[in-house]
C-alpha cells in the first residue's frame, strides 16, 4: 500500500474539490481525501498507480505542483 500527498495548482473552491473527487472516485483507491490545494490518496499498486491518480487530477482540469510525498504503508 502507498499513501501519497499531492499539491494541486489552481484548486481554490468547493467546485474544484468536487471536480477532482468525481475523477478519483473512478479509480480503485482504498481511501482519498480532497481539500483545497491538496489530494491525499491511499492505494494498492496492484490495482492503480501514482500516474493514474495524477492523470485523473489532470482530467479534472488541474495541474500538479512539484511537491509530492509518497510513503509505504505496512499493514
Amino acid at each position: 500500500m502507498k499513501k501519497e500527498s499531492i499539491n494541486v495548482k489552481g484548486m481554490t473552491c468547493s467546485h474544484c474539490v468536487k471536480a477532482i473527487e468525481n475523477e478519483l472516485v473512478k479509480l480503485p483507491l482504498r481511501y482519498f481525501t480532497v481539500t483545497k490545494g491538496n489530494v491525499i490518496a491511499e492505494y494498492d499498486e496492484t490495482f492503480t498507480s501514482s500516474e493514474e491518480i495524477r492523470n485523473a487530477i489532470n482530467d479534472a482540469g488541474y495541474e500538479i505542483q512539484e511537491s509530492i510525498e509518497t510513503a509505504e504503508i505496512h499493514e
